[in-house]
């Protein structure tokens, strides 16, 4: 809305710059091929900054019969019959929104595209992997050292985990001890004294380690090949994993996934499941590379 906002008002921001002047681009287009109505009959003059972008009025004037089908499987009509015009008209608030939104989503994506290395290596093989991230287990909170093996397919768009072993160091607490953590008014949290209900030193509280061992495996799907992530391209992946120890769980997970063409690699993971939560980043090296040198 800020984008849309921006443009109507004149002018092009510099806080959105390329977005707006997408819009804007979108906007002469769609007033060009006489679809909808926005309140006036005028087509504005070409904004310089526009001109810069990859993607131009006359290129998208000129798909103007996809963005028809388009718009007619939107609002649920026919496909005009032979000798009929090209364009249907729509009604006046639908025609502009509709057409603005999907030439807005063609030019960002595009943009977005344009912006992606061509010399990106493919990255597809396997990935021996080591992490260290935040869980928290139905027997406690701790840190989390995942080791294990990934691979990546781009042809089928696919990203599979296998741990190994999952050492996660917990915190020991004894659940008889005098001491225990509580909240207090403040919604702090505190060591208290039961015996004595007065607060204490915090180190009465921190018991020794807890070492729980598991395994698991996971199988994602790549919904987009890349997203740029501070300039660089990641992979997004999402997927449903199983944890096999402690707890025994399904969960689901959301992560990012970067290779380079070195063949190292780093990712960031958050998985959730039934009294298990895991948020961590872990590293990799392709170890197919090796066979095939």
């Amino acid at each position: 809305m800020h984008t849309i906002r921006s443009r109507e008002q004149g002018g092009l921001v510099w806080q959105a710059s390329s977005p707006v002047a997408m819009v804007h681009i979108s906007d002469i287009a769609a007033r060009t091929m006489g679809i909808g109505y926005g309140g006036d009959r005028q087509i504005p003059p070409l904004d310089p900054y526009a001109q810069r972008l990859q993607k131009g009025v006359d290129e998208i004037i000129s798909k103007n019969a996809e963005i028809a089908a388009e718009i007619g499987s939107i609002r649920g009509r026919r496909e005009p019959r032979q000798g009929s015009p090209t364009l249907m008209q729509l009604s006046r608030g639908s025609a502009v929104a509709w057409i603005r939104l999907i030439l807005f989503g063609a030019l960002v994506a595009s943009e977005v595209s344009a912006q992606i290395p061509p010399e990106h290596p493919d990255g597809s093989g396997l990935y021996a992997t080591a992490g260290v991230g935040v869980v928290n287990l139905e027997s406690g909170t701790g840190v989390g050292v995942p080791l294990g093996l990934a691979v990546l397919s781009t042809r089928f768009r696919i990203i599979g985990s296998v741990t190994v072993v999952d050492l996660d160091f917990l915190n020991d607490s004894d659940p008889n001890s005098r001491y225990q953590r509580r909240i207090d008014s403040f919604g702090r949290q505190v060591c208290v004294d039961l015996d004595l209900r007065l607060v204490v030193s915090e180190f009465r509280c921190s018991g020794g380690l807890d070492l729980v061992s598991s395994y698991q495996a996971d199988l994602g799907i790549m919904p987009a090949e890349f997203l740029l992530v501070a300039g660089k391209p990641a992979r997004l992946y999402i997927g449903l994993g199983y944890r096999g120890a402690k707890p025994r769980t399904p969960y689901g997970f959301i992560g990012m996934f970067f290779d380079t063409p070195s063949g190292r690699s780093a990712g960031v993971k958050l998985a959730m499941g039934s009294q298990y939560i895991s948020l961590g980043v872990f590293w990799g090296i392709e170890v197919t590379r090796f066979f095939r040198n």
